[in-house]
């Protein structure tokens, strides 16, 4: 049984569109995309090692990873959290330069703290020079898809991204409830 549900979400004049299949399937268990599409090879989630600051300079510790190259721009966050955040830049001078950021939880009673994993790893290497790692983070390699396992017993989230953007996934193995699917968002701009 397949049961499929679409979903967009607004918030703040921003609009994030994403995917969503509610499949009942047994794990480990990589969901067929609705269209064939599979993940893109040019766009990858990166484990942090020391290369996620806020806009304020502060270093996150609190991220997992990130994607690279999506739009939006994914960050996997502790607590089952998932921000999605989108730059509004002000050209030519960039004094006003904005940020859109939304986040996604799983919650309620039932939830787990899912570590993701990464699944379908890449060889590409990325090396990060940026105003607060000027001694670089290289060498950084990650994958093109990241699972967080057990989010609810027997329900797995997946993250993924192809040529239409990011892609999420929620899998209901056998034995899941649907039912103990909670989520909540907020929303800020920096």
């Amino acid at each position: 049984m397949i049961t499929v549900l679409l979903g967009v979400r607004a918030l703040a004049g921003l609009t994030a569109c994403f995917l969503s299949a509610f499949v009942l399937a047994q794990s480990p268990w990589i969901p067929r995309d609705l269209h064939d599409e599979g993940p893109s090879s040019a766009w990858h989630y990166l484990p942090q090692h020391g290369q996620a600051y806020d806009v304020a300079g502060n270093y996150r510790d609190d991220v997992y990873f990130h994607s690279v190259g999506t739009y939006p721009t994914i960050y996997g966050m502790k607590n089952n959290r998932i921000a999605i955040c989108v730059p509004k830049p002000d050209p030519p001078s960039h004094a006003n330069d904005s940020l859109f950021r939304v986040d996604f939880a799983f919650a309620g009673h039932a939830a787990h703290d899912a570590v993701p994993v990464f699944v379908e790893q890449t060889d590409r290497r990325y090396n990060f020079y940026e105003q607060y790692t000027p001694d670089g983070v290289i060498g950084v390699t990650g994958a093109r898809r990241v699972v967080y396992p057990s989010v609810y017993d027997s329900i797995d989230v997946h993250l993924y991204s192809n040529k239409w953007g990011p892609k999420m996934y929620i899998v209901v193995r056998p034995g899941g409830n649907p039912e103990h699917i909670k989520t909540y968002g907020k929303g800020t701009i920096a």
